[in-house]
């Protein structure tokens, strides 16, 4: 565990924020229970491969393997810096226990169950199996198409109320642009409601956790779309979009420029330099209201879920 963390340290400065907080996860949840009080010395591949083997079968097949790239750069540190002679973790980086798993594409909401999905959001009370950040967030997820990890990290300065916009900063985004989303009335009311819980200050997390981090971890909207039955993600409310939009007929620039797709076209990418904020703006509100279409309730009834458990009054 010294060493470990000693090597998140020595990296954190090179790492983005979502990079390191996997990584730190990984050897908190997988490799340091079992092994974070043993001289790193002591560890063998044997010892090592049992621990991941326990995970591997558990179901987190990628997981175990990343921690196990982990572990390799770990046991590489301590060489580097003459406190271990031997890296057991990449002697079985072929190992067959742990094979590379089938690639599962991000699995996406069908559009019949968009409806099904914003009514589970919209319960109150004990009804509610979640709590009103997880629901908040999901709700943004589905409204803005934003990736989950830009939506976790949130924080208040990057929300424009007036002008009902939400600005990511080139740093929180996977393409490292900033980008300006714009928010239908529906988001809007979400960040408001949820803005009696978290809204503290400017630099405040949307998104509040009690975490390391003080914001939502990683698999937090994932889980909870599993635990009311939605075997998909939210990364996939992104593919969604995509094919709602396209149906319709909506430009399909400003379609790729909400989603922050990159241009693959890169002659056409370096002409292709409008925002399409106004196309964008008409879009967004389009779909989110045709979100809760398929609910079966008008827009002027979104979102008293929020008021869950009596958290918000």
């Amino acid at each position: 565990r010294a060493i470990g963390n000693e090597w998140l340290g020595h990296n954190k400065p090179h790492w983005s924020a979502t990079h390191y907080e996997r990584n730190e996860g990984l050897l908190r949840r997988l490799l340091y229970p079992s092994l974070g009080r043993l001289p790193i010395t002591s560890i063998t591949e044997a010892s090592l491969l049992r621990v991941l083997a326990l995970h591997y079968k558990a179901g987190i097949e990628e997981s175990a393997r990343r921690a196990r790239g982990c572990a390799s750069q770990i046991f590489a540190y301590a060489k580097a810096t003459h406190r271990a002679e031997a890296n057991p973790a990449k002697e079985i980086a072929e190992n067959v226990v742990l094979k590379r798993p089938r690639v599962k594409h991000f699995a996406a909401l069908p559009q019949e169950d968009v409806g099904k999905l914003i009514r589970e959001l919209r319960k109150t009370g004990i009804e509610q199996r979640l709590d009103a950040f997880t629901v908040a967030g999901l709700l943004m997820a589905i409204y803005t198409g934003l990736r989950d990890n830009s939506i976790r990290g949130a924080q208040w300065k990057e929300i424009n109320f007036a002008q009902g916009l939400w600005v990511v900063p080139a740093h929180r985004m996977k393409l490292k642009v900033e980008h300006q989303v714009p928010l239908p009335t529906q988001a809007l009311f979400v960040l408001k409601r949820i803005g009696r819980l978290s809204h503290h200050s400017p630099e405040s997390f949307i998104f509040h956790s009690r975490s390391k981090r003080g914001y939502m971890a990683e698999n937090t909207l994932r889980l909870a779309l599993h635990r009311l039955g939605f075997p998909v993600t939210a990364h996939g409310f992104r593919s969604l979009m995509t094919d709602v939009l396209n149906e319709k007929g909506f430009h399909p620039d400003a379609i790729e420029r909400q989603l922050q797709h990159t241009e693959r076209n890169q002659t056409r990418s370096s002409y292709l330099r409008s925002n399409f904020m106004d196309e964008r703006r008409k879009m967004i509100q389009w779909y989110a209201d045709w979100c809760d279409s398929e609910a079966n309730q008008s827009v002027a009834t979104v979102i008293p879920m929020i008021r869950q458990i009596g958290v918000v009054q």
